[in-house]
């Protein structure tokens, strides 16, 4: 399986890793799966993405936008996306900014979790950054 959804903090940080080529019905489940957790979780939830170790392929639009649809939006905190190309980028960007969803980029996991936790000071992610 080419990828994960998974707590890193239970209830509150969701994170989605994809690696490899990844199918359109894995991208449906991927969906399903973190509006599940975002539905299970106590607001504001927050996601990384992590596409390091994704393989190139044709960025299909209405993937995204159907995330966006699905995902509830009065949950969703911020979204950490982690090495993405420069084109997916710009459309998350232009998405984010049509669902007013709080978006940055970031070069690791570790960086992701710093991002968050200057702007949720509420996660208390001080001994929990060690951890990762």
């Amino acid at each position: 399986m080419p990828y994960l959804v998974e707590w890193i903090i239970p209830e509150r940080v969701i994170l989605v890793r994809i690696e490899g080529q990844i199918q359109q019905e894995e991208i449906a489940l991927i969906n399903q799966t973190s509006h599940d957790f975002i539905l299970l979780g106590q607001a504001p939830i927050h996601y990384i993405v992590d596409v390091a170790r994704a393989a190139n392929q044709p960025f299909n639009f209405s993937n995204l936008s159907q995330w966006s649809t699905i995902i509830p939006k009065d949950k969703v905190g911020w979204g950490i996306i982690i090495s993405p190309g420069k084109m997916v980028m710009f459309t998350i960007m232009i998405i984010a900014r049509a669902f007013n969803i709080h978006v940055k980029k970031a070069d690791s996991v570790e960086e992701a979790m710093q991002i968050l936790n200057k702007v949720d000071p509420t996660l208390l992610l001080e001994s929990q950054l060690l951890d990762i």
